[in-house]
């Protein structure tokens, strides 16, 4: 179990040296505006430059048991993301965005989107990106996650589908205005199918022919409420990838996955009160699981679900308090399920000077796993983590 008397000594030190770091650093970096300038070059091209920076300190104590029969448990500082963003425009209606992320000691390239105004608020969207999926997962930008962490059910959801980023390459119709949001993505299926063949190199090694993931995403902000949001989410993926095997030694597998929200107050700090709810659901193609101990094969159906409930309050302009509670079903032959709690704060410099509460925060939030069929005591992690978006 959880035991605060191992958390001593330098331990306890230096989180405090991130906290004081982060609010000295902060005032004199976003004392100016809340955007990165706007560089022109010629009559009508326009580019940004931004990027997120997320330093923190994890104290994080495993439910298992080492060699020597003791609690696993580690505590270190950590960057969690790391990222350039470069947004450009050509003319009024070409739209340019590129992201790469360099949180550890590589850089990857993930987004790289053109976008093309078909008529006012429609446009054709293609690259590698964001697409039609869950509101839980890559819908909420990262600079926006209610905490530190997404809702695990979203996380659950991207490494059983797309892959851990939740990106794919694609086209996609897109449908933005300030009260609705439409989306219907066409895509190969798995994030890491760059399919870019040429007629000087080797001839393709399988006869895949067409056929790609479809996928559909609206939402709506009705009228009579301000913050409120209701959205649904609905797809089909054939490309039987890597991350939809039931295990590594199994073969991928097809899938529909669909989900729903019911958000009030979607962003950080855009209310004083807060409630959001989620649900997901992936369900996969049928196959025949082995036999063991001489049993014979059986079909089987694995159907992955999951639910979260999400609050949060505001005792001033820059503190947020909140709270969230999930249930995962993992959809196995024995009755596995897991919970997660957390609960934490978030305390937005920027805010408290009138600016943007995500652009200079520092959040402090504990989390726990608790496992139904499992040898594993809870999972416990607390975290301090600050953000510097510009």
């Amino acid at each position: 179990m959880f035991d605060l008397n191992r958390i001593k000594g330098p331990v306890l030190i230096l989180p405090i040296l991130l906290l004081l770091f982060t609010l000295l650093t902060t005032n004199r970096a976003f004392s100016q505006s809340d955007r990165a300038p706007v560089i022109t070059m010629g009559d009508d091209v326009r580019f940004r430059l931004g990027g997120t920076l997320q330093p923190r300190f994890t104290y994080d104590q495993f439910g298992g048991l080492d060699n020597d029969g003791n609690e696993v448990s580690a505590a270190a500082f950590g960057m969690r993301r790391v990222r350039l963003r470069l947004s450009g425009q050509i003319g009024n209606d070409i739209v340019i965005f590129i992201q790469m992320e360099g949180s550890g000691t590589s850089t990857q390239l993930l987004d790289i989107r053109v976008a093309y105004r078909l008529y006012n608020d429609w446009f054709i969207r293609a690259g590698r990106f964001v697409g039609a999926q869950p509101r839980v997962f890559a819908l909420t930008t990262h600079s926006n996650l209610d905490g530190i962490e997404r809702p695990a059910i979203g996380e659950v959801w991207a490494r059983g589908t797309l892959g851990a980023d939740g990106r794919d390459y694609g086209v996609e119709l897109y449908y933005k205005t300030s009260d609705a949001e439409v989306r219907l993505f066409a895509h190969n299926g798995a994030n890491n199918d760059n399919f870019r063949p040429n007629t000087g190199g080797n001839r393709p090694t399988d006869n895949r022919g067409f056929n790609p993931a479809l996928s559909a995403y609206a939402s709506y902000n009705p009228s009579f409420l301000d913050g409120l949001e209701v959205g649904v989410f609905g797809g089909y993926n054939p490309s039987e990838n890597n991350n939809t095997a039931y295990a590594s030694s199994f073969e991928g597998r097809k899938y529909s996955n669909y989900s729903g929200h019911i958000y009030w107050g979607a962003d950080p700090g855009s209310q004083p009160v807060r409630i959001k709810a989620d649900y997901v659901g992936i369900r996969y193609k049928s196959f025949m699981m082995p036999g063991t101990d001489g049993t014979f094969p059986q079909p089987f159906q694995q159907t992955i679900s999951g639910a979260s409930l999400f609050a949060s309050v505001m005792p001033s302009k820059a503190v947020e308090a909140f709270t969230r509670v999930e249930y995962i079903d993992f959809g196995h032959m024995d009755d596995s399920y897991d919970t997660f709690l957390t609960f934490g704060a978030t305390y937005s410099m920027s805010a408290a000077r009138g600016k943007a509460f995500g652009n200079a925060r520092l959040t402090l939030a504990w989390s726990g796993r608790y496992y139904n069929e499992s040898p594993y005591q809870p999972r416990n992690t607390i975290t301090l983590q600050s953000q510097f978006f510009f």
